[in-house]
């Protein structure tokens, strides 16, 4: 059994399917971004200044964050995001993904439209 989830806006939100339950499922778009070009699509698409900037040496996340988190963030750091292989994304939508900049570059419109 697959249940379709609808987010709020109506929007295809996910896939639920029961097996897969405690599991992941590599779903991603093409294309590789670092934090700092992803700041640079965030500037454009809202239109003010958004920054990638480094923690200072020894600080730590904020309480309650996930255990691994500061290891990805460093691990970003050294090798970018890679978006990956969009195969299984693209099989579940049923259409090619969106990349990083599109999808940040439409939520940039969306908001200029937003009433």
């Amino acid at each position: 059994m697959k249940v379709l989830a609808i987010g709020a806006t109506g929007k295809f939100a996910g896939l639920v399917v029961p097996a897969l339950v405690s599991h992941g499922i590599d779903v991603r778009a093409p294309g590789m971004v670092d934090r700092v070009r992803l700041a640079e699509l965030m500037t454009e698409a809202a239109g003010r200044e958004v920054i990638a900037e480094d923690l200072p040496a020894g600080s730590t996340l904020p309480p309650g964050q996930p255990d691994g988190l500061g290891a990805m963030f460093a691990e970003y750091d050294r090798h970018g995001f890679h978006g990956g292989n969009p195969l299984v994304l693209r099989a579940v939508l049923q259409r090619a993904p969106r990349t990083v900049p599109s999808y940040i570059a439409e939520l940039g419109a969306a908001r200029l439209t937003a009433p």
